[in-house]
């Protein structure tokens, strides 16, 4: 879909090769099932054949670096230039703020991968959604700072014994019911909500 769903038509016009994580390379092989809504945006998804990404790429910016940054995806991967200061961010800030999540995103990983980032040196943030060319690292601590709230919040509450919807009341968070719908409940607030719930109980699991 979004994420990878051109990768073969790149390929097959460009006459080029495509480089993923080795976990996209894997989801790519084969022909994949997406949900009605995906199909609706952006049209059927094509199975590629993907490279590994090289540990270096050298550009005409300088040498460029993959950094592994999951939690909006598992395989999610953005690509640093230290020499220019340039983040190239995926999908991992799109906001200060969220207003839905993807029902497989992990919130917990999410944290973690922007702590991981804020260890960089950039202040150029090439967001593929709201891209920013100055202070970048700053909304990078925003969106940081929102989620680790949110995160806190839900499990203070969930060890209180409130339920999903208790939360995500009780939070006052706000739900855009034609987005959720329209994606079949795969895009919503509350999917925030049973992320971070998610997230703490496999982390209390192991």
């Amino acid at each position: 879909e979004d994420h990878s769903g051109n990768a073969a038509a790149i390929k097959r016009f460009h006459n080029t090769a495509v480089f993923g994580h080795p976990l996209t390379k894997e989801k790519m092989n084969a022909p994949f099932q997406i949900l009605p809504y995906q199909k609706y945006v952006w049209g059927k998804s094509a199975p590629a054949t993907i490279e590994p990404v090289p540990q270096k790429i050298e550009t005409a910016l300088g040498q460029m670096v993959p950094v592994h940054t999951p939690g909006h995806s598992k395989d999610h991967t953005s690509f640093f230039l230290k020499k220019a200061g340039v983040l190239f961010s995926g999908d991992l800030y799109l906001a200060d703020k969220i207003k839905f999540f993807r029902s497989d995103e992990d919130v917990g990983t999410q944290i973690m991968s922007l702590k991981k980032i804020l260890k960089l040196d950039f202040d150029t943030l090439l967001c593929n959604h709201y891209p920013k060319l100055e202070q970048g690292k700053n909304r990078i601590e925003k969106k940081l700072a929102f989620l680790e709230e949110l995160y806190g919040n839900t499990i203070r509450l969930w060890k209180k014994g409130y339920s999903e919807k208790q939360i995500f009341s009780t939070l006052k968070l706000k739900e855009d019911y034609f987005i959720k719908y329209f994606c079949l409940g795969n895009v919503s607030m509350i999917n925030g909500v049973r992320s971070v719930i998610r997230h703490h109980e496999t982390r209390k699991d192991n």
